[in-house]
């Protein structure tokens, strides 16, 4: 086990047997060393973090996307997909000390309200976007850029200024922006949203990333959540620690199961950390894994992979889906072609299927809208569906540096490229042990394919 930082009084490869932790967090990704560095303001709390991966620092974000597929990136592969002639995709998740947010794209956008309200109405209490925008702006940073941008700044009444986490604009604008881009948005008839962290992020805006203003290096969870608090005595990060299963007390009253912490890997060798409260915080692709292997889940699937049931929970690695996203290129018309970095404003729009797409898919869409198929709940469906009637951003359409670019073609044509996401897939899957990670059936839903195609093709 690799030691980092504060950890050089316990750099021993075995941790005292004697010692117990408040808290063992599984996993030291984006959301595992907030936590951490949250419950550690209280001296009097000890707390422990086990990560997989190891550490490294990817910082500039330049390179933002080159991590896919490295050591640093768990290359999770699905199922061979029925929908995409039995490909076999892969899904990333950092591998990492900060996880994902160690090699995301570190664009900072919010949903619509719409969207936190459908998460109180599924059972979510207290998940409103008041609530959430209120603990976002906690751990924010608002940085305003320089020059204004399309003659607007972010809101700081969306934002915090006092967080650790830095938010700003990308800093790679040219004057393509004010004098192309921005006006060329409006001609078409669309938004110019000043903003889009106030809860209505519909049109296009600039966008915001959590980065450094003055390096443009990455603001994430290494950074600004653990070396920040790295000498607190009670808060130890170890690395190189794959957890592997939470361990339990052997009875308890009424039934109850109680975690008294869990067992690792130490290179080949198991040992264990004992805690008094185990929090699991590895990810929406590792967090089922480790609570089935330690006996949470679907009896079928821990009778299936020989593993004792302790907790009869179905839902557990179900309900999983995923944003996909293509590269859409578009045809350009002989002339004068802006180049190079010109090209690069960075922009995203979000906009309703109404916006993108066409009478005649708008109507196929409502046929496949009359009844629900596949895997997704009623609940679900019925509350996807209200999204869609009220004109809530059903795709996402990224203009920014790193995603597009102009490809030249042989008979000396440009094609325009840029960045195109559903935001609300209709397709549902899972996460279940085996050979592959995820169970996902990429738009195995018709409807789901019906409204991807007509995003890509509008």
């Amino acid at each position: 086990m690799k030691a980092i930082g504060a950890l050089s009084l316990i750099s021993a490869a075995v941790v005292n047997a004697a010692t117990t932790y408040d808290y063992v967090i599984v996993g030291g990704g984006t959301a595992g060393l907030a936590v951490a560095a949250r419950l550690s303001e209280d001296p009097k709390v000890t707390v422990a973090v086990l990560e997989a991966g190891g550490t490294a620092n990817i910082t500039d974000l330049r390179n933002r996307y080159m991590p896919f597929g490295t050591q640093v990136d768990w290359v999770l592969p699905t199922v061979p997909q029925t929908a995409a002639n039995g490909r076999v995709y892969t899904h990333a998740q950092g591998k990492v000390l900060g996880g994902s947010s160690a090699i995301n794209g570190a664009v900072y956008i919010r949903p619509a309200k719409e969207e936190y309200a459908a998460f109180e109405k599924l059972g979510a209490t207290g998940w409103s976007f008041t609530t959430l925008q209120r603990a976002g702006m906690k751990s924010e940073k608002l940085t305003l850029p320089t020059t204004k941008l399309g003659g607007v700044q972010p809101n700081p009444a969306y934002h915090g200024t006092n967080g650790p986490v830095s938010v700003t604009i990308q800093n790679n604008v040219s004057s393509f922006f004010d004098t192309v881009a921005v006006p060329t948005i409006k001609n078409l008839g669309h938004t110019w949203n000043p903003d889009n962290n106030g809860g209505s992020p519909n049109g296009a805006t600039p966008v915001q990333v959590t980065i450094f203003p003055n390096s443009y290096n990455r603001s994430y969870s290494p950074n600004t959540y653990y070396l920040p608090n790295a000498a607190r005595t009670n808060l130890h990060v170890f690395t190189d620690s794959p957890v592997s299963k939470i361990l339990w007390q052997n009875s308890t009253a009424a039934g109850n199961v109680l975690a008294t912490g869990v067992e690792y890997l130490n290179g080949t060798e198991a040992q264990t950390l004992a805690a008094k409260n185990v929090i699991v915080s590895a990810g929406a692709l590792h967090t089922p894994k480790v609570l089935e292997l330690s006996g949470i889940g679907d009896p079928a699937i821990l009778q299936a992979i020989g593993v004792p049931i302790k907790v009869d929970l179905p839902g557990v690695g179900k309900n999983l889906q995923n944003q996909l996203g293509v590269n859409v290129q578009y045809k350009l018309k002989s002339g004068n072609i802006t180049m190079g970095a010109e090209t690069q404003a960075p922009i995203i729009e979000v906009e309703p299927a109404q916006i993108i797409l066409s009478a005649a898919d708008l109507a196929k869409s409502d046929q496949l809208l009359a009844n629900k198929t596949g895997e997704i709940s009623q609940e679900q469906f019925d509350i996807m569906k209200s999204l869609i009637k009220n004109k809530v951003a059903q795709t996402e359409m990224n203009w920014a540096s790193r995603l597009n670019s102009l490809v030249k073609n042989a008979d000396g044509t440009f094609n325009l490229q840029f960045y195109t996401t559903d935001l609300h897939t209709f397709s549902r899957g899972q996460v279940v042990s085996g050979i592959y990670a995820c169970v996902f059936p990429y738009h195995d839903s018709p409807l789901a394919r019906q409204l991807f195609r007509s995003y890509c093709e509008t």
